[in-house]
């Protein structure tokens, strides 16, 4: 998980700095929603939801801990960024 953080935290750097951090996060989960439907259409895996309260607030927290985090990326570094996202 760090490490995907750490990518994701360099390929924002990269993103022009006209885009807010939270279009990159709308786009980030536009483009994750896609991928998931595409994998569970191709892999014919049926998806149940479960204890939905949980699943909806786990979607909650999650869309704002990435916007957040794509925030923070665009307020100083990826470095710096990445650093305060892993604190426990």
């Amino acid at each position: 998980s760090a490490a995907i953080f750490a990518v994701v935290a360099m390929f924002i750097k990269l993103v022009p700095s006209g885009f807010t951090g939270p279009f990159i996060s709308m786009v980030r989960f536009a483009i994750g929603i896609v991928l998931g439907l595409l994998y569970l259409k191709l892999t014919r895996t049926p998806f149940h939801v479960r204890h939905k309260p949980f699943w909806i607030l786990r979607g909650f927290f999650g869309s704002v801990a990435m916007v957040l985090y794509f925030t923070a990326i665009q307020m100083t570094g990826s470095g710096r960024a990445l650093c305060l996202s892993l604190q426990d």
